[in-house]
Parts: C-alpha cells; structure tokens; sequence
C-alpha cells in the first residue's frame, strides 16, 4: 500500500521525528559546533500542583553562586557573552523572555536541559554539580534571592521547584476578591484542552486555568491532527502514520478517532479504508462534512460524513503530500497546502473534482480559510513569505515577507486576527536539531498588516484559539509541553508539560 521508505525520494527536509535531538531551551557553548547530538529528553507530564517551592525562595546560596561565575565564564560566556546578554548564536540568559520561556516548569527541566545539551562543543561533559553551580549562577544574576541552602543537584529534589517569572503572592498579602465571571473572563481562565502526542499515543486533557492535567487517554498508534466541533462537543483526531514522519514511513494510518471532549473518552473510530494516511482535517460543521488531506491514490481529499461514520466521496489531486487542507463552504471549495511540490491544489467539492493548480514556487505548509470565505493564508515550507489567496479568483494576491518561514496558523473567532507560528531548523552535523526558538506572530486580517510578535518555544508546531478570543494554546513540540499565552499581552502565562511530541491540539 505504502511505497517502502528505501525506494521514496528522500525530500531535502531530513526527517525530523527520526534524526533530531530535542531542543536545548537555553544553549550553553563554548564554541560553534557539537561533536554529537543532543539525546531525546522528553519529560513525562506533571500537574502544576506537584511543585512546592519557586526559584523565589531562596533555593541556592551566593557561595555556590561565585563558583557557578567562574565555570560560566570558562564553558559558557563565549557564546551567551560575560553578562549573559547573548550573542550571534545563543540568547541572552537575563532577559524576560528568558524567564517567559521557563516559566511554569521545574527546575529540574531546566538543569536537566543544561546538564545534557551543552556546552554545545561537548554537551553531557559537565557534571549535575557543575549544572547546579552554573544554574545558581545564572539565577543570581537574574535578580532570583540566594538562601541558606546550596541548589540540589538531586532531580527529585529539583522537579518540586518551579520556575516562575515573578514573585509569587505572599499567604499574607491581600488579594482583592474577583467573582468567578470575572476570572474566567480572562486570558488563560475557563474551558480544557485537548493535546494529542504523537510519539506517546495518547490525547491529554488538562485544565486552562490550573494546567491540572485531567485525564490521559490511549490512542492508535501517533495521533496526529485534531479539529474540534464545538456545539456537538467532539473532536476528530487523524491516525496518519503508525511508524514514522511524513516522509519516513512504512506503514500509514487509515483511521480518524472520534472523541467525545465532555466525557474526555474515544466513542468510535471511523475506518477510511481503502483511503491511508490521512493528515489535516478541516470540518463543515453547517454539511456535518469532515474533510481530510491523505497521500493515498497519489495524493487525495476526502469527505466523511460524521453522522454516517464513512467515506461519501474522494478527489485526487496528485501530489504525494497534501500536507495540510483548508475548506471555504461558501464556494464549494477546498485547498491543500503541498510541502514538497510548487503549487496549492483547488478541489470543487460539489463537482468533485481538482479545479486549479495555484503556484507556489517554494512549497507550502499550514493554510487556512477567513470564516467569511474572503482569503485563503498559505504557509510557506523552504521560502519565507506568507501567501494570500483570493478563493473567487484562485490565485495569489499578495505575498508578505517574513524572516523565517511561516507555518501554521490560527484564526480568532471573527476572523480579524490571524496567529502565525515560525520556527527555525538549524542543523548541527549534517542533522537537522530544534534548538532555535519559534515564535508567534499576530497578523491583523483586514489591512493584511504583520503585529505583535512574541517567543513562545521550541518547534511551535500547531496551535489553536478560545471560543472568547483570548488566549491561544501553542504546541512547543520540541519542548514536550504546550504554552498558554494571553493575546491581550502577547505573553506566555502558562506552560504545561505534556507525553511526548505533542502535535495536534483544540480548546473548549
């Protein structure tokens, strides 16, 4: 069924899943290059209620501090400079972003991402004492208070710490009281997610407001995108690949599960046989029509009827990879993004048939339709432009410069504000690794105009929006959590830890 790996073209992209160590949340380094790639680190997932301590209590002292200064300035200041403020290949280490990145973490997540990620000319080389001493170091010059007790280097001891921007509320302060409407009106306040991990199986459910992981549930094998229907309270999940990325597997997935998000439990799973590899997802919720880009029959969409669980209906579009698809009911149309070919594909889906090629000379990646049908935003997968698309035309009406390549995306409920991920695949010994960090960016839809733009993570690599337009939730993937992020600030206030790769993801 599936073409075997040893006769596919290899694409220029090297296979993430397969070849990349983790991604270094800070980047320790004495020099330019690694003599060998960083080992997976993933962390298992934890409620927010398992830490006991911050950084803000006093946990190192300003001896173990003066001897974390001078194995800084030996390992690590080369690249991160003398006072930590950066240089051309490695952050700064006193900035807010910095703290923003960490924080809601452990403190063991971060030692444990030092101790076995750098410095980046021999990463593993210094011992948890020495990542302990540096740690201490690091947290004094970033205004965190020295104590009476030296940094554990002990992990069990350091995974009840956490990692927090700011000081935390003193038990004596006074808090002025807020009506729960009120709380839940904000960023980051009410309603659940839904994550699905990819290389665990699994889809986690946590709470918004606490990041209280609710309920962890098993999957098929690599679950992959998800897309949500409010109103019925269900999620559809697509099973694409059982054994490897989208270019490195033997054996593809041929199902869709369906997830009733209130009871948070799998209810059925629909078989989309003789159809395989199904990718992205995009649904109808007016036609109760679910739509799916999968790579069989040399590259098709089909439509599900989620009522009647089965296959209505299929176009071919040719492509070996149509990656991720997007659907404007208004016009009977959908379009698939194709990372490895120069052009988006236009199916009519009331004839049923590939209506138009539209160039897109550097591949595409993430895409996604305006609710009131008026653009189509394409990603883009080697070049770094994001492409706008008339639907009533077809065709490009705009191309609008970034510094790295947009992704994927989400929309506000209105439609007004479209959020953009970007990251950056560098390569360290002919392999690609995922320690730059990626950003989110806000693009406001009516004047086609770039905004805010914010650092959110390692390999953010699909996100989504609350129903009240507040708050986005963002898959570091490389970081194996999710960040929460308030859209009013442009901030991350939350981060949760999550089973490893998460990849698709929905609120409600």
């Amino acid at each position: 069924m599936a073409t075997p790996a040893s006769t596919r073209v290899m694409k220029t992209k090297i296979a993430i899943l397969a070849l990349i160590p983790a991604a270094a949340g800070v980047v320790f380094c004495s020099s330019a290059r690694a003599k060998r790639p960083v080992p997976s680190q993933q962390a298992p997932a934890t409620s927010s209620t398992e830490s006991t301590q911050s950084v803000w209590d006093g946990i190192y002292t300003p001896e173990q501090a003066n001897r974390g200064e001078t194995l800084y300035a030996q390992r690590c200041a080369r690249c991160h400079g003398p006072d930590l403020g950066g240089g051309e290949i490695a952050p700064a280490l006193n900035s807010a972003e910095f703290k923003s990145n960490w924080y809601g973490l452990s403190v063991d997540d971060l030692l444990e991402r030092i101790k076995v990620s750098m410095p980046q000319d021999d990463p593993g080389s210094l011992s948890r004492q020495q990542t302990a001493d540096i740690l201490a170091f690091v947290l004094s010059k970033d205004g965190f208070p020295a104590g009476k007790t030296e940094l554990a280097r002990e992990a069990e001891v350091l995974k009840a710490i956490r990692f927090e921007e700011k000081k935390p509320q003193a038990a004596g302060d006074v808090e002025t009281p807020r009506s729960l409407d009120g709380a839940e009106s904000q960023a980051g306040h009410g309603g659940r997610i839904a994550v699905a991990n990819e290389h665990a199986s699994s889809v986690q459910f946590f709470d918004l407001a606490t990041g209280e992981l609710l309920k962890d549930i098993s999957t098929l094998k690599r679950p992959h995108e998800m897309v949500i229907d409010r109103e019925a309270g269900v999620a559809y999940v697509s099973i694409a690949y059982k054994d490897g990325p989208w270019d490195q597997y033997e054996s593809p997935g041929n199902q869709i599960q369906v997830i009733d998000v209130e009871k948070m439990e799998i209810t059925s799973t629909i078989d989309i046989s003789p159809h395989w590899a199904p990718h992205g997802l995009a649904l109808d919720q007016k036609t109760g029509l679910l739509y799916a880009s999968c790579e069989s029959n040399g590259g098709e969409v089909i439509v599900v009827d989620i009522k009647k669980m089965k296959v209505m209906g299929s176009v071919r579009v040719g492509v070996p990879h149509p990656h991720s698809i997007a659907v404007v009911p208004s016009l009977n149309k959908a379009y698939t993004a194709n990372k490895d070919v120069q052009h988006i594909s236009v199916v009519d889906l009331k004839q049923m048939k590939l209506l138009k090629d539209i160039p897109a000379a550097t591949g595409t990646d993430g895409i996604i339709a305006t609710p009131d049908g008026k653009y189509v935003f394409v990603g883009n997968f080697n070049g770094t432009q994001l492409l706008v698309v008339d639907p009533t035309r077809d065709e490009v009406i705009k191309t609008i410069p970034f510094d790295l390549p947009p992704s994927t995306f989400a929309l506000s409920p209105d439609g007004s504000k479209l959020y953009i991920t970007f990251h950056d695949l560098g390569t360290r010994d002919g392999k690609q690794v995922l320690d730059q960090p990626g950003f989110v960016q806000e693009f406001d839809v009516a004047t086609l105009t770039p905004e805010a733009k914010m650092e959110v993570g390692h390999f953010p690599l699909n996100m989504t929006v609350t129903p009240d337009a507040k708050t986005a939730i963002v898959d570091t993937t490389a970081d194996g959590a999710i960040a929460v992020v308030d859209l009013t600030q442009m901030k991350v206030i939350r981060r949760i830890k999550t089973d490893e790769w998460p990849h698709g993801v929905v609120a409600f």
